[in-house]
This record gives structure tokens, C-alpha cells and sequence, in this order.
């Protein structure tokens, strides 16, 4: 069981975030709300020229080509940081597999948040969960902020917080009940279990209420995705833990793709806010 000092650690120690650099808007609007969120943090921004992609035949021009794309990308966030008042940025161009490049990158450099897009593509093409990111998200250990093409970029008020009640949503709940603190915004946990909430919750509410946070829980009904989506409506910002109750999740270390449920990837596709998503 976590304790609330953990918690407060987590919180604290967003000083170091990587942000997965590319040309889509919506990395975009994602840097110019994680600057807003942590201004004094130290920024590292990472783009990566795909040299594993079969689809394409990786030419010396086309490389080249690739690699201004991406040095565009990394001085526009550059620019969209320092006009939101960060000060500490430092940036690379890699070549590889994006999954691997970026998460390497990331321990390299210690990082504590590393902020991503779940999918560089829009319009239809944009539902479900691009590669990479899906990739990231399987294996790293490193919380996540991230945004999707229908993530609204807007100052958090409302922090959803949907949980299964279980050990590994523990964590998120908490460190939803600090952000809440931090930001001065109200919080609902989302409750998709079918236990009693006040023997599930009641630790959470009473640090909600130490940290003089607005608290207060619902309980999902009918299909679980669906209801996360609804509520997500009326929130600006969700944290949510990787993990979940059952066989699957356990033996996520034999293979990285039991790490993701099916309720996890339609939510992390689709949701109109962006996700704070919390490794066990």
C-alpha cells in the first residue's frame, strides 16, 4: 500500500518531463498545457526519425527530409514553452524505433513525466491508439501525460479520477487528491467496481478532506468505458492508473501487451480530456 508521503514525492519531483516531439497539433496543444501545469520544470524535447518503418524505402533524401521535419517540430514546442514561461529546454533528434528511442531517452535523462500524443494522425484515422504510443505506455514506468486529437486544452477545474477501488488505483486516487490540492480544483473519483465505496474510498476521502479538496465519488453504471467517457465531459483533466484487478494484469511481465486491458485502450483512444496515467 502506498503511503501518502509517496504520493506527495510523485507530485513534487515533476521537474524533469520529456515531451515526444512530432508535427501534430496535438503534441502542441499538449506542451503549451503541460508548461502551464509545471513552469519550472526542466524540459527535454525528443523527436525521433523512424528508420524501422517497412512501409517506406528510408532514402538519404528522405531521411533528410524526416529530419527537418523534425527540428521544425522541436523549435515550434521550443517556442510554445518559452512563450509559456519555461526557461530550461534541451532537445535531440534520434534515429530508430520511436517506442524504444523515446522511452531510452527518458531514463536517460531521469525524466519524471513524459507527455505524448496517443495518436499523430486526425480525422477517422485518429480512433484507437496509435503504435508508439500504445508501445509506451505497455513498458514504461514513468507517469504519462497524455493527449488525444479530442482532448480539450483547457485549465483543470474538474480532475476525474475513474478507479476499480484496487491497489493499483490507489496511487492515482491520491496523487489526484494532491493535484486537485495543487491546482485548487475540484475532484470526482469514478467508481467501476460493485463493493461498498466507503470501505473502498475511505482513506481518499479523508485526505481529500485534509487537503481541503471538493471530494466527492460516483459509482459507474453500465458499461464502463462508456461511463468514463460521459464523465469526462464535465471534467478537464483525467488521472487514472495503468493497472487493473485480474490474471492479465498480473503476468504483464511475461508479455507488455497484457499491460493494456480493453477498456484501458478505448478510453486512452478516445477521451476528450487529457490522461494522466500513473505505472504501478
Amino acid at each position: 500500500m502506498y503511503q501518502i508521503s509517496d504520493v506527495q514525492e510523485l507530485y513534487r519531483v515533476v521537474s524533469r518531463v520529456v515531451i515526444a516531439a512530432d508535427k501534430s497539433p496535438v503534441i502542441m496543444k499538449g506542451a503549451r498545457y503541460t508548461a502551464r501545469m509545471f513552469p519550472q520544470a526542466k524540459y527535454y524535447l525528443i523527436n525521433i526519425v523512424n528508420i524501422t518503418d517497412r512501409a517506406i524505402v528510408l532514402t538519404g533524401e528522405y531521411e533528410s527530409t524526416l529530419r527537418k521535419m523534425g527540428e521544425e517540430s522541436i523549435e515550434t514546442i521550443r517556442k510554445i514553452l518559452e512563450s509559456e514561461g519555461v526557461t530550461k529546454i534541451e532537445h535531440q533528434i534520434q534515429k530508430g524505433k520511436p517506442s524504444i528511442k523515446i522511452l531510452r531517452y527518458a531514463r536517460n535523462v531521469s525524466a519524471n513525466l513524459l507527455v505524448m500524443a496517443t495518436h499523430s494522425k486526425m480525422g477517422s484515422q485518429a480512433l484507437g491508439l496509435g503504435a508508439t504510443s500504445r508501445a509506451i505506455i505497455e513498458k514504461t514506468n514513468i507517469p504519462l501525460l497524455l493527449f488525444t486529437p479530442f482532448s480539450r486544452e483547457r485549465e483543470p477545474k474538474v480532475i476525474l479520477n475513474p478507479s476499480s477501488g484496487s491497489k493499483y488505483s490507489f496511487k492515482a486516487s491520491m496523487l489526484a487528491v494532491r493535484l486537485a490540492h495543487a491546482l485548487g480544483a475540484e475532484l470526482i473519483t469514478l467508481y467501476l467496481g460493485h463493493e461498498d465505496v466507503n470501505t473502498k474510498f475511505w482513506f481518499v476521502r479523508d485526505y481529500a478532506r485534509e487537503m481541503n479538496v471538493n471530494y466527492s465519488i460516483e459509482v459507474a453504471k453500465g458499461n464502463p468505458g462508456e461511463a468514463i467517457i460521459e464523465y469526462s465531459k464535465k471534467a478537464d483533466l483525467m488521472v487514472a492508473s495503468r493497472g487493473r484487478p485480474g490474471l492479465g494484469y498480473k503476468f504483464r511481465f511475461l508479455t507488455k501487451e497484457l499491460a493494456l486491458g480493453k477498456l484501458e485502450r478505448e478510453v486512452l483512444g478516445m477521451a476528450s480530456i487529457p490522461i494522466m496515467l500513473i505505472p504501478d
